[in-house]
């Protein structure tokens, strides 16, 4: 076997002993006397000079690669629970408030309801006995629109979808 460490070179830090054969053979050859070189094409032999000129370097590389591999397994179970929920809200209601304000006036003709801001005013007549029949505007209705907030209570049913999961280990 050939040794493939350069001169002054221990075997612990030969990097070329890693290489492929081939690429130790062309390697040996630049040191080997009588080979195709430089040195030999100017006509004289290698010299250990020569040899520190030329160093072969090698060098590693690392190629990390992701293998997937199968761990285990899980099972989803999906299930529905049912809860009661109670929750306040607020509710709202329309209320009329009606106002009679007694008038007792005569007029002489009569008037279509109408509306004082948000007050709807509806007249109400009656016919009176005089030696003189007049109509009188007896009194006045008003009504108005209020707003009133009462609490209520709404309770019902309400569903949610919960899972479990239930790992499995593969048989390896």
């Amino acid at each position: 076997m050939v040794n493939r460490n350069l001169p002054n070179q221990s075997n612990e830090d030969s990097i070329l002993s890693d290489l492929p054969e081939t690429e130790l053979q062309d390697a040996d050859a630049a040191y080997l006397p009588g080979t195709r070189d430089e040195s030999s094409a100017a006509g004289r032999e290698p010299t250990r000079d020569d040899a520190a000129e030329r160093v072969t370097l090698a060098e590693e590389t690392l190629e990390p690669r992701v293998v997937r591999k199968q761990i285990g397994k899980v099972v989803i179970h999906k299930s529905i629970e049912t809860q009661t929920i109670r929750n306040e809200v607020d509710l709202e209601r329309e209320h009329v408030a009606i106002e009679q304000v007694v008038v007792e006036e005569y007029v002489d003709e009569k008037r279509e309801p109408w509306y004082e801001d948000e007050v709807l005013v509806i007249p109400v007549y009656e016919e009176v006995l005089v030696t003189e029949r007049k109509l009188m505007l007896s009194k006045l209705v008003r009504v108005r629109q209020e707003m009133r907030v009462e609490q209520a209570v709404v309770e019902g049913e309400v569903r949610r979808e919960v899972l479990d999961v239930e790992p499995r280990s593969t048989g390896g």
